[in-house]
């Protein structure tokens, strides 16, 4: 259940006002800027603005540093953040529901988020108030319920009304967490909005496989009542399954979960607040047209590490994509984490035998993002059961679909020439003799030609273990199969690949391999000589260490339970949002 994603916008900037404040004389200034990066401010502005000299203000005060999303609603606040870079220290005072509360930014303070409203006191005597001209305040974050719920947890957290996000099952909104004053990340997610996506998914099944017979009104209605319950039950079983998964993460590299809180009604998933935005903004601002080696090895290595903390906890991600990369820092060389476990799945690992932790870790579900999804989800395999599904490898695929792009700043499919082939032979790595690093290639019937399949336009092209597919007419599966052609990267005059280095490149071809079981492990990738190059080793890992340096290692979560009381039924005992989607259904099945 992905209970609240932020969907980035494109726009390149925001309008902020500014209004400098002279608390003395009274004397006021406001000005209108068009934000799409960073904003300095110090002493000249201050001088320019308000005509007096304030030395206790730093010639470099503070950063203001913003990342826009969702800007097409007015509810979603830019995330502007603040971070005092001067030896003095700044003040930032927020209005809240508990009154006005103040906090001290220092030199080495995080940054903090700006809401909308708030002032900083750059000294004692200038103010400067920040507020967005297009952002409309919302009345109310809680319902009733919600406020009564939130009482368990009023001593620990206080959830502000700046809006993150919102995602099909709830939103994210900033929070803080009282005892250090810390702006951290709380999702929250109705369950009664879950169970009217139920509802509206049941009636229209209901309605697509309407029949004209004679069903009683009862009979209708135990038969819509059943699909919303088993449609709802899912749902709230997957977010269930990514509550017990988020609970037990503890690494620098991956956000978990601080505190969960749970009702018969409503969940709220207390988070880090990542600062940095996701990798697409630090790609607007660094890499264009590719990041250097330096800095995307040191995102690599971050993202790989976090993938093997995964995978030897037997969790897979599946859906590893830009916007499910977070920074922790504005600059390069800082903390990168992977975020969101909507679509993560804990493999029931048997190690006793290899055939049945092979059995039980295969996955059958067909998820993930276009572009950065593995062949084998998107292919549909008809073979016997070992070879159906697909496993944890799926993560690394997209691991090397995103060093692809951190190189180039294009997706694999824009990278590479992809052309439809009709008569095409499959030639599985596993069963040849070669040392070709790509796997899984595909061929013409004269040898020519490596391709790697990413998808399949037609039908599926099962994964085999058999050494020759005779083509088109023996296999009709390949038939109209897309293949992109991977032999540019291994061309030194390549307008693209012909600047970048060997080992990353070959880090690439040992990713982004058609067959699973030749593509490279999470340790393998670590131990690939592009992250372990022995004389940059040592290099990579102190900068590693320095920015995991703020992170601490958490204890698991624990799932608390809350409650208001029974003064609402909880979502599977309340069908009256069903009787009324059913009432104002204009099918013909309800008539």
């Amino acid at each position: 259940m992905d209970f609240a994603s932020t969907e980035r916008s494109s726009a390149s900037a925001v309008r902020v006002d500014l209004t400098f404040t002279h608390v003395v004389s009274g004397r006021t200034a406001a000005i209108s800027v068009n934000l799409a990066d960073d904003l300095m401010l110090g002493r000249a502005d201050v001088e320019e603005h308000l005509g007096l000299e304030e030395p206790t203000i730093s010639k470099a005060h503070v950063r203001l540093h913003c990342i826009v999303y969702e800007q097409e609603k007015s509810s979603i606040s830019p995330m502007l953040y603040v971070k005092s870079i001067s030896r003095n220290t700044t003040a930032l005072s927020k209005k809240g529901p508990g009154g006005t509360r103040s906090i001290k930014l220092y030199r080495n303070s995080a940054p903090n988020l700006i809401e909308h409203g708030d002032t900083l006191a750059l000294s004692p005597t200038v103010h400067l108030q920040i507020t967005f001209p297009n952002f409309t305040t919302p009345s109310l974050v809680l319902n009733a319920l919600q406020r009564q719920e939130a009482e368990a947890f009023d001593d620990h957290y206080l959830i502000s009304k700046s809006a993150l996000g919102h995602g099909g099952y709830g939103a994210v909104y900033m929070a803080y967490e009282k005892k250090s004053d810390r702006q951290v990340a709380c999702k929250i997610v109705d369950l009664h909005h879950v169970s009217r996506m139920a509802c509206e998914e049941a009636v229209n099944e209901s309605d697509r496989n309407y029949k004209p017979m004679h069903f009683s009104e009862a009979a209708q209605w135990s038969a819509i009542k059943t699909r919303w319950q088993k449609r709802l039950m899912k749902k709230l079983d997957q977010g269930y399954a990514e509550l017990a998964i988020l609970k037990d993460l503890s690494h620098p590299n991956i956000v978990g979960a601080e505190s969960i809180f749970m009702s018969e009604h409503t969940i709220y998933i207390f988070q880090e607040l990542i600062t940095g935005g996701d990798l697409w903004s630090y790609l607007d601002t660094y890499g264009r047209p590719g990041l250097q080696d330096a800095d995307a090895t040191v995102i690599i290595k971050q993202l790989v590490e976090a993938v093997h903390y995964l995978h030897s906890h037997d969790i897979v991600h599946r859906d590893i994509k830009p916007e499910n990369i977070l920074m922790n820092a504005w600059e390069p060389g800082g903390r990168v984490v992977l975020t969101d476990f909507g679509l993560a799945k804990r493999t029931a690992a048997d190690r006793h035998t290899e055939l049945a932790r092979t059995h039980r870790q295969r996955m059958h579900t067909a998820v993930g993002t276009a572009g950065y999804a593995a062949p084998e989800v998107q292919l549909d395999n008809n073979g016997d059961l070992l070879e159906t599904g697909y496993t944890c490898a799926v993560d690394l695929w997209s691991v090397g679909a995103i060093t692809a792009l951190l190189f180039t700043s294009q997706s694999v499919q824009e990278l590479f020439p992809v052309e439809e082939m009709d008569e095409i032979d499959l030639a599985c790595l596993e069963d040849a003799d070669s040392d070709e690093p790509i796997a899984g290639i595909t061929m013409d019937t004269d040898g020519h030609y490596p391709f790697m399949a990413t998808c399949s336009q037609r039908t599926a092209m099962p994964t085999t273990s058999q050494k020759h597919l005779s083509g088109a007419a023996d296999s009709p599966n390949v038939v109209g199969t897309l293949v992109c052609n991977l032999s540019d990267l291994s061309n030194a005059q390549h307008d693209i690949w012909g600047r970048i280095a060997s080992a990353p490149k070959d880090f690439i071809k040992r990713l982004l391999v058609l067959n699973e079981y030749k593509r490279m492990t999470a340790r393998q990738a670590l131990q690939h000589r592009w992250l372990a190059q022995p004389y940059y080793k040592d290099i990579l890992e102190r900068v590693y260490q320095k920015a995991i340096s703020g992170w601490t290692p958490k204890e698991h979560a624990q799932v608390e339970r809350v409650s208001a009381g029974d003064i609402k039924l909880a979502p599977m005992d309340d069908d009256s949002i069903l009787l009324k989607m059913v009432r104002d259904s204009r099918s013909s099945y309800f008539r």
